[in-house]
């Protein structure tokens, strides 16, 4: 895990002796109109690993398990070391003022990441971020400087250069290295998680799913980083054929063209025979000839963007 905050409630924790020495107040805001409060007074830490808010509605503990373990680059942390985190925050809690039971701490954000090193520089997956579309739920897409951001209020899937943010923390880095990232923003309470649920098993389920979520959302169900590199190429070379078999399939130009790409030859024939029904035999057996003919011309469709995008969902889904 790359990021997690942890919230608790007011009667979940008790001050000790050492808070006086090592919480800072953030005074509430005065309104310039009337004098009113606007807020509350708050009160932060921060330390190396962990930082610390407390508010009228509870403690949050906020800190980077990868970082706590100094876990080495392109590995994540496994459950040992989060393990150990998780204990490193309670003794740093307890330094510096705070006692609380850590098992009843509610998970408010978690982010998953996986790092994983490319053949190119970032700058040349740039164009197939930029033409990625996001299937979460309204979504919104934006690019800051070597990061796309796809979001909604609840989720977000980050993908930056890894390996540039290490060199400007001055962190000596692997070259190449892009980071995919799950972020769970705000767990709701319908789906809330303590701490204490987060068991072995529990642990590598979290990390599995989030990894099929950037798959899913960006990969598994995206033609639109295909449609403006290929669909010229393909009408340019099989333009009767194709319109013939995505008549016949119900696909389109561009779906067929990632099936075939994939080598999913079975699945792009047995299209053809369930709807052999809605063909003459004439038609169905010329368009197996085509199928055939399109595998065997396939380097018709690997120009290099092509094959960056799938470099990267081939890494993505081996990252453990």
């Amino acid at each position: 895990m790359d990021k997690l905050v942890l919230t608790v409630k007011p009667e979940n924790f008790i001050k000790n002796q050492n808070y006086d020495n090592n919480f800072l107040c953030k005074p509430a805001v005065y309104s310039l109109k009337d004098g009113s409060v606007i807020g509350e007074n708050k009160y932060y830490c921060n330390t190396e690993f962990v930082n610390y808010d407390i508010s009228e509605i509870g403690l949050k503990v906020s800190f980077n398990p990868n970082k706590v373990a100094k876990v080495k680059q392109l590995e994540p942390v496994n459950y040992n070391q989060f393990q150990n985190s998780i204990d490193y925050v309670s003794e740093v809690s307890k330094k510096v003022g705070l006692n609380y039971d850590v098992s009843s701490a509610k998970i408010y954000r978690y982010d998953n990441n996986y790092d994983f090193q490319t053949e190119k520089e970032y700058h040349n997956y740039i164009s197939i971020f930029s033409n990625l579309h996001c299937s979460i739920k309204n979504a919104r897409k934006k690019n800051e400087v070597n990061t796309y951001y796809f979001n909604n209020k609840s989720n977000e899937i980050a993908v930056y250069d890894k390996s540039k943010h290490n060199e400007i923390n001055k962190i000596d880095t692997i070259s190449n290295i892009i980071r995919f990232e799950t972020r769970r923003l705000k767990i709701s309470n319908s789906n809330k998680m303590m701490l204490s649920d987060i068991t072995k098993d529990k642990f590598d389920i979290i990390r599995i799913s989030d990894k099929n979520y950037i798959l899913n959302n960006l990969f598994n169900k995206n033609i639109n980083v295909l449609e403006t590199e290929i669909q010229s190429i393909i009408k340019q070379n099989f333009s009767n054929d194709v319109e013939t078999i995505s008549y016949i399939s119900g696909l389109t130009v561009v779906e067929i063209a990632m099936l075939l790409f994939n080598n999913d030859t079975e699945k792009v024939i047995g299209l053809f025979k369930i709807n052999n029904a809605r063909t003459n035999n004439k038609q169905y057996q010329r368009n197996i000839k085509f199928v055939k003919k399109y595998i065997k011309d396939i380097g018709y469709l690997k120009n290099e963007t092509i094959e960056l995008y799938f470099e990267l969902k081939e890494k993505l889904s081996k990252v453990a």
